[in-house]
């Protein structure tokens, strides 16, 4: 009889807990320098589930929120459930942040928000500003992916219209990886505008002259005049004219000095000189010998 008379009240107990809206008031908290919070809240009221409770760390400087994970606590035991020692009391329970969500040195905005659920709650979102020291980092892995690492301090990334968050970094929506063109982004489409003078290869900087070489260095068209091979005879010159290109032409005054010349030595020849036998050469000394003796 004592034993049914005991669920019975346990059970009366529960009705009416269930009956009054749960709430929790009064939020305090600190950060510490892993990047987790330790909040407090009274709750009152009806009981608590604690899988009904969504926490979220909101970022002033850049108002993106990160979900905030962690467990609910009242001298070191975890609960599932909020529940007062008797109906209409207040307990003050301590919630522990476990993902680390608050790296940056600064304030933060921690707000709890009870979801919809069968049992009735004081449906409010609870707010908690909360100032954090923030913690070392080494490098853009020691922080949050919407974060980076700057004079050792993790810093929140600050992207502009047309970026997107992406591995500690501000990436462009829209990037075609093409050197030459203007990357834009306009109402949720990607626009690629080419630019002047950029160039991917030799075939993008012909401008159709004839008498211009045409080079793409370092993505920019590079304009050279074409030198036009030397002809091998001296009275013909050769030069780069448009649209014609390389033209050789005669210079008929060196053609005429070279004719006479030519001429010249046709008419004139070139003198032979007769090799003397040795007798001859012997008798026309004797000769001049005795010529001169006598």
């Amino acid at each position: 009889m004592k034993g049914v008379i005991f669920v019975l009240a346990a059970l009366l107990s529960i009705s009416i807990a269930l009956g009054t809206d749960a709430e929790l008031w009064n939020p305090m908290g600190s950060c510490d320098s892993s990047g987790n919070i330790l909040a407090s809240y009274i709750h009152s009221g009806g009981i608590l589930n604690t899988g009904d409770i969504e926490m979220k760390a909101v970022f002033p400087d850049t108002n993106s929120t990160v979900p905030v994970e962690g467990y609910w606590e009242k001298d070191d035991e975890n609960f599932t459930y909020l529940q007062e020692r008797s109906a209409g009391g207040s307990t003050r329970f301590f919630f522990h942040s476990t993902n680390s969500p608050f790296t940056k040195t600064g304030d933060y905005v921690f707000k709890l928000t009870f979801l919809a659920s069968t049992q009735d709650y004081y449906n409010t979102d609870v707010s908690l500003k909360v100032s954090c020291p923030g913690i070392d980092c080494v490098g853009d892995s020691g922080c949050r992916e919407d974060e980076f690492c700057s004079e050792g301090r993790c810093t929140p990334l600050k992207c502009g219209y047309g970026e997107y968050v992406e591995f500690n970094r501000c990436d462009p929506i829209c990037n075609d990886k093409n050197p030459c063109t203007e990357d834009i982004y306009s109402n949720g489409h990607c626009i690629y505008k080419r630019t002047g003078e950029c160039c991917l290869s030799n075939e993008d900087c012909n401008d159709g002259a004839a008498c211009t070489t045409e080079r793409c260095v370092n993505s920019e068209c590079v304009y050279s005049p074409v030198k036009c091979e030397a002809a091998t005879d001296r009275c013909v010159t050769s030069k780069c004219i448009e649209p014609r290109g390389c033209v050789y032409e005669t210079d008929e005054q060196c053609l005429g000095v070279e004719n006479e010349k030519r001429e010249y030595f046709i008419t004139i020849g070139t003198p032979t000189v007769q090799k003397k036998s040795f007798f001859t050469s012997v008798g026309e000394w004797l000769d001049n010998f005795f010529r001169n003796l006598f």
